[in-house]
């Protein structure tokens, strides 16, 4: 059986932004400033799991609708314009319990993943928060 080819989805504009959970233990301190920033493994995914933010609010949902059932994450966002640039598809890949659902695909090398990450803004904090924040939630949660 050959792998699913997923066509990138023109009807996606490039100002979508494509919102993605992170498990605080993806999450790294960034050396320069002292505060959290999301892993470039954040990205590694051939068929990158992503919510459409255009469809979630068609739906009636929001950013923290995203997060609802997931404690131990934190959200931020790349537009379809930054995967793009990085021969990624951008499609809609609609679930039973997730309409919103869709994928960023393509291969990702080091210099995609690290292009994605540095693209990716916060949205759930909507700032990055300090690392030491991000530790003592890991504790709270025994992880």
């Amino acid at each position: 059986m050959s792998p699913p080819v997923f066509q990138d989805d023109l009807s996606i504009p490039d100002e979508e932004r494509l919102l993605r959970r992170v498990h605080i233990q993806q999450i790294v301190r960034d050396d320069d400033t002292g505060l959290a920033r999301v892993s470039s493994g954040v990205f590694r995914d051939k068929e990158l799991s992503i919510n459409l933010e255009s469809a979630l609010s068609d739906l009636g949902g929001s950013a923290e609708s995203c997060l609802q059932a997931s404690s131990a994450h934190k959200l931020i966002s790349i537009t379809a314009q930054n995967a793009r640039q990085f021969n990624q598809s951008v499609c809609r890949d609609p679930v039973p319990d997730d309409l919103s659902h869709g994928l960023v695909y393509g291969s990702k090398s080091g210099s995609v993943r690290d292009g994605l990450r540095a693209a990716a803004d916060w949205v759930i904090p909507a700032n990055a928060p300090r690392y030491e924040e991000i530790e003592a939630e890991r504790r709270l949660l025994g992880i």
